[in-house]
């Protein structure tokens, strides 16, 4: 059975949504918890100065007026030596 729409949006305001930015189920559950009144915190896999994908400016701007924006990198280029591949 499939949530009601009025349903989902009571849950998504009580709630805290957290994931990263990509496209995809990120920028959709982002989007979803913002429209229903709820608090959203997205975790970046780089610096505030480099955000990805660029056509999610926007909804970071959206998500740091009611959340937070957070990363562990620090402003400027990627180093090769601090990217970690899993091989």
């Amino acid at each position: 059975m499939q949530p009601q729409p009025c349903v989902l949006g009571i849950q998504l305001s009580c709630c805290s949504f957290q994931g990263g930015l990509a496209k995809g189920i990120d920028t959709v559950a982002h989007r979803a918890a913002l429209a229903a009144g709820g608090r959203t915190l997205a975790v970046l896999g780089s610096g505030l100065d480099r955000l990805y994908p660029e056509e999610n400016r926007h909804l970071a701007a959206q998500i740091a007026e009611s959340g937070a924006i957070i990363t562990e990198f620090s402003l400027g280029p990627i180093h090769p030596r601090t990217t970690v591949m899993a091989l």
